[in-house]
């Protein structure tokens, strides 16, 4: 099942990166620095063989990055165990995390995807997630879809930006050249 579930991802991210919705000029103008503005579900079609997959997508909006999710699950589950590259653009890349524990209080283990997109105007950092059976937990008929918003939302807005070891081994390995560049021209601290 995981590798079904493998390749329905693979393809949505070849779908999803044509498939991004025309917003105003300014609609990211006042992005968070830690958190996101709004979250919305949006079902995306994805077709294998004969079959057609609706998957839902928790889209943060106005994220101070397209890396969000993808460092707080880092930051809070470690390295992802699977990643699905754009082979047209790394940073479009999805990582997945399987048998992921989320919540103390349930035995459940989920599958999580997380990826993000950056345009001109618009910015976002996303999820999906999945049970072990490739069960769409975003559902409109999932009983976890609203609890992981809520759980996924928090962990957005609680996210130390500050720890930078995220993006030193994601950098390394996507783009070794621009991670030299980083490491030549660090941020200057204010």
């Amino acid at each position: 099942m995981k590798n079904s579930l493998f390749l329905l991802i693979l393809i949505l991210l070849i779908i999803s990166c044509s498939a991004i919705k025309n917003r105003t000029a300014n609609y990211c103008s006042d992005a968070s620095e830690n958190g996101f503005n709004n979250v919305v579900i949006e079902k995306t079609v994805s077709i294998i063989e004969k079959d057609t997959f609706y998957i839902n997508e928790a889209k943060f909006e106005c994220t101070s990055s397209a890396f969000n999710t993808k460092k707080m699950m880092y930051d809070n589950y470690g390295s992802c165990t699977k990643e699905v590259v754009n082979p047209n653009d790394v940073t479009l890349s999805i990582r997945i995390w399987e048998d992921v524990k989320l919540f103390a209080d349930v035995e459940k283990l989920f599958i999580v995807a997380a990826k993000g997109n950056e345009e001109l105007n618009y910015i976002y950092s996303s999820v999906m997630v999945f049970d072990n059976k490739g069960n769409d937990m975003l559902s409109e008929n999932s009983k976890y879809r609203d609890t992981l918003i809520g759980f996924f939302g928090s962990l957005l807005k609680n996210n130390n930006l500050g720890k930078r070891d995220f993006y030193e081994k994601y950098w390394a390995m996507a783009d070794p050249d621009m991670w030299k560049y980083i490491q030549e021209h660090p941020p200057k601290k204010q």
